[in-house]
């Protein structure tokens, strides 16, 4: 006991990376009951002294090595960082000049925002030509069931602006056309993403852009948002009409966003 309260009162000081992967080894194999073996395993997923890993890169900027239709690596100092990335980063690089007419990399100065993924018996680096793309990957791996693999996947079968008009007008077909996403995952991502990326912008030219969060001022205006909310109509809607809704009371102003969506 002594052993566990220090070892454990280590690791909430230093982090138990510091500690080394034998001693880590042993307390795994205690037991799993054992108060140790759940913090190391906590640990094993916030892995820097409690920061989150995917948050350890926002970006790789370097000299691109190697570019194939699902990865790249970019050099950068000396190191070759291996990136896992979408059919679209893929094009966006050609387009862009990142190949030579033999068909190797260019090796000019390319910047991919990143995400770091680590499970527990690997680590992963995945990289995105815009920072748009990367914050749709990471709004996908949010759905329940969906994994980076099939995040990748969505978002090489379908371009940014495409995934979000589909999932704005609930064209579930068009998403499950992605590899090893079925129709019903392709419905619960929908559901899922819909509200949030109801505050997303698609232009007549494709791209596409985050508006403005529009708050609410009161605890009326609140209120009224979540009642227009269950009767069926959109967050964004819902928060548009209650903008331009005229009365102090909810009841007010429920009465007159209504009117103003009908």
């Amino acid at each position: 006991r002594k052993f566990y309260f220090v070892f454990y009162f280590f690791g909430m000081k230093n982090g138990i990376t510091a500690v080394s992967s034998v001693a880590i080894d042993f307390l795994w194999g205690i037991g799993y009951n054992n108060p140790v073996w759940a913090y190391t395993k906590r640990l094993r997923q916030y892995r820097i002294f409690g920061k989150r890993t995917d948050e350890m890169y926002y970006y790789v900027k370097g000299e691109l090595a190697l570019l194939e239709s699902d990865r790249a690596v970019i050099d950068c100092g000396g190191v070759g960082y291996l990136l896992s990335i979408t059919k679209n980063t893929y094009d966006e690089l050609v387009s862009d000049g990142s190949l030579t007419a033999s068909g190797d990399a260019a090796e000019k100065t390319v910047r991919l925002f990143t995400y770091y993924h680590v499970r527990e018996d690997a680590a992963e680096l995945y990289g995105f030509f815009t920072e748009n793309e990367c914050s749709l990957f990471k709004l996908l791996i949010g759905v329940s069931g969906v994994g980076p693999k099939a995040a990748l996947s969505v978002l090489s079968a379908l371009s940014p602006s495409s995934f979000i008009a589909a999932v704005l007008s609930d064209d579930a077909k068009a998403v499950s056309k992605a590899q090893g996403v079925g129709l019903k995952s392709a419905q619960k991502i929908i559901l899922e993403l819909k509200d949030k990326l109801s505050s997303w912008s698609v232009s007549d030219e494709g791209t596409f852009t985050a508006e403005p969060e529009v708050t609410v001022n009161s605890d009326a205006e609140k209120e009224a948002v979540e009642a227009l909310t269950v009767l069926g109509y959109t967050k964004k809607e819902a928060l548009a009409a209650v903008k331009r809704a005229k009365g102090g009371s909810v009841e007010e102003l429920i009465r007159s966003a209504l009117a103003s969506l009908m």
